[in-house]
């Protein structure tokens, strides 16, 4: 396949734009063309791009560093601010274009590999609409991550030499323009490995289905309902679920319909934590919330998770071993996907576990066409990897209107793993309907959940601080996190705003995202001097105590804008002049601590001085947003989009 070259005239002067704006020299003066570029992956020594960067300048070279943090003067060595041929920016600046389409010709050229190697074996769908989300996630997401950046140095500066300090980091085949290498001894490990992993999905398969004995009997139980209306949850995990069900579900029930629930992925009993496949406990349905109560008066519940009976269940892992032992054999002939490493484990954890679970849940899916009403329609919370893929396919093509309703802001992450084959997905806002948009999809902005806005007047001393870079899917082997740097620069501002303001009484909450790692957390909130922390308390009460909030881009960020108090938003490198963020106008975004204090003190000022403009800048986001500061929401969108499904 021959990739698609990027429009390097706009996107060159865009990106030659950021690059003056962003570049520093420690040593003063305006920053030199590099012949060296030492490029300090996310989460590698900072440190060590010094030491790189010394070696070279004392070979008479011009050296430019490109890492996360490098631009903040604490971690420069003294030597550096004597060095006028050195030069340093942040790694994201070079990601002239999103993500997304940077990394759209590798993904064209995984969807062909899947459609390859696992057409016709899961219920005569095409592989690439089951399979190339999971593919991605499994061996190609991070260097999909690193195509922009790759891209922009290649833009940027093509006769330069690139030194990568970490040798592992995903972007170096893309960097290096190799398409990957496969070991002989790969090549006989892989038929082993997917041998052991189809027993493993079968045991599996069988402890899952055992598990489930109490839900498939409560859902047997119940009086069947015809809703039109169905939400394919994973029931064992709400906050996958959260914003569908507290948006859309409670929403039907309360214009006086009926409701259906298709479990995806498990049978909802125990709870499933973040990150993890396995439940523990025994809770009934956790991951349907407030739902779980209206059951089986208003909710019908079924299922696309397996056969509910033990032979069509044994028939379904057959049929599934025979579809790994197909897939592996294509995979022997063609190879593993351009620009995957050598990493035979996880092409085998494709090639059985995910190929079994597809199969599963696609024969499950024929049985649940049964239980639904000819002009019933199914919202999706996710439909990427194969447990979920496979049944919205089946009921895609058995006539059922299907759609997907993306969970949070965009954030330039929706690509490789989290792509998904729905035809129609419903987003928060305008700004993530514009940056999506090459994924040629159907986009409808369906509005954001949002938390009440503040009565009365704003006040100007309670300031809330949103985190979310010590998140535990970014942790590196030495125990940080990929963007820590960014994290010190946010947790920075307290003690730099009551420097600026000594006479205010100002009070500062610290409200982490749920996933970051507590300990790290716990850390750094113990060298924070007079920082409430916030754990567990619901986000809306942290709201309605703050007088003004920062926070990274975010979904919180998002749904702040329209509170009614000033919002300053972290902006990361390769978020800056994103479509994704284009809501957040100039007066309101920073990357670095000097800047965040620069901006916030003035709208402090105008705050206690009751300036009727303080609030400009959100009232512009909330245009931006949503159109203005009532959007319409997700069950007005569907309830459209349902219609028109069904030529109504």
């Amino acid at each position: 396949m021959v990739a698609e070259e990027p429009d390097v005239g706009s996107d060159a002067v865009r990106l030659g734009r950021l690059l003056k704006a962003r570049c520093v020299s420690p040593a003063g003066g305006e920053p030199t063309e590099p012949d060296r570029i030492v490029l300090v992956p996310a989460g590698a020594s900072i440190a060590k791009g010094f030491i790189r960067a010394r070696r070279a300048l004392r070979r008479g070279e011009t050296v430019r560093i490109l890492g996360c943090g490098v631009t903040y003067p604490d971690v420069w060595p003294v030597w550096a601010k004597h060095q006028p041929n050195l030069s340093l920016i942040e790694i994201g600046v070079y990601e002239a274009r999103t993500r997304m389409e940077a990394s759209r010709p590798i993904a064209v050229a995984l969807r062909e590999w899947c459609d390859y190697v696992f057409e016709g074996l899961v219920d005569d769908l095409g592989g690439a609409d089951i399979f190339s989300a999971v593919a991605a996630s499994r061996l190609l997401q991070e260097a999909m991550d690193c195509a922009a950046l790759v891209e922009g140095i290649r833009m940027s500066h093509r006769g330069a030499v690139v030194e990568v300090v970490d040798p592992n980091w995903s972007g170096r085949l893309l960097l290096e323009e190799e398409t990957g290498t496969r070991s002989a001894l790969d090549r006989l490990a892989l038929p082993v490995f997917v041998a052991l992993g189809t027993a493993v999905g079968a045991l599996t398969a069988f402890r899952d289905y055992e598990r489930g004995a109490r839900s498939r009997a409560e859902m047997r139980a119940a009086a069947a309902l015809t809703p039109s209306l169905w939400l394919a949850l994973i029931p064992d995990r709400f906050r996958d679920n959260k914003h569908l069900v507290e948006t859309l579900g409670e929403e039907a029930l309360a214009n006086g319909k009926s409701l259906g629930v298709l479990f995806i992925q498990s049978w909802g009993v125990g709870t499933q934590e973040e990150g993890s496949r396995v439940a523990s406990g025994d809770a009934l349905w956790p991951g349907l919330g407030p739902l779980r109560e209206h059951f089986p008066e208003r909710v019908s519940i079924a299922q696309a998770v397996m056969p509910d009976r033990r032979p069509a269940l044994a028939a379904a892992l057959v049929r599934g071993a025979l579809a790994s032992a197909w897939a592996t054999a294509r995979v022997m002939r063609l190879g593993p996907p351009a620009h995957a490493t050598s990493q035979p484990i996880r092409l085998a954890k494709l090639l059985s576990l995910d190929v079994m679970r597809a199969v599963l849940a696609a024969r499950a899916a024929r049985q649940a066409r049964a239980a639904l009403a000819p002009q019933s329609q199914i919202v999706f919370a996710m439909a990427s990897l194969p447990a979920h893929a496979a049944p919205e396919r089946v009921l895609h093509r058995l006539g059922v209107p299907t759609a997907e309703y993306m969970h949070g802001l965009g954030a330039d992450a929706w690509h490789g793993g989290w792509e998904s084959p729905v035809g129609t997905r419903f987003v928060w806002a305008r700004t993530d309907a514009e940056g999506l948009s090459p994924n040629c999809k159907k986009m409808v902005v369906a509005g954001l959940p949002m938390a009440p806005p503040r009565p009365g007047a704003t006040g100007h001393r309670n300031i809330l601080i949103l985190t979310s870079y010590f998140h535990r899917n970014a942790v590196v082997p030495h125990g940080g996190t990929k963007r820590a740097p960014y994290q010190r620069e946010i947790l920075a501002i307290p003690d730099r705003l009551r420097a600026e303001l000594p006479d205010w009484p100002l009070s500062f909450r610290w409200r982490p995202h749920p996933a970051e790692v507590p300990d790290l957390v716990q850390r750094a909130h113990a060298d924070l001097h007079d920082v409430e922390l916030s754990l567990g308390r619901p986000l809306e009460h942290d709201f309605a105590w703050a007088d003004l909030i920062v926070s990274p881009h975010s979904s919180a960020a998002a749904q702040a804008i329209f509170v009614g108090v000033p919002v300053f938003v972290h902006l990361l490198p390769d978020m800056i002049d994103s479509p994704f963020t284009r809501y957040v106008s100039d007066s309101r975004a920073f990357q670095s601590t000097e800047e965040a204090v620069t901006r916030i003190v003035p709208c402090l000022r105008s705050l206690a001085n009751r300036d009727p403009e303080a609030l400009a800048p959100e009232h512009q986001a909330q245009q931006a947003l949503a159109g203005g500061p009532s959007p319409r929401g997700l069950y007005d969108a569907v309830c459209e989009w349902a219609a028109a499904s069904h030529g109504d």
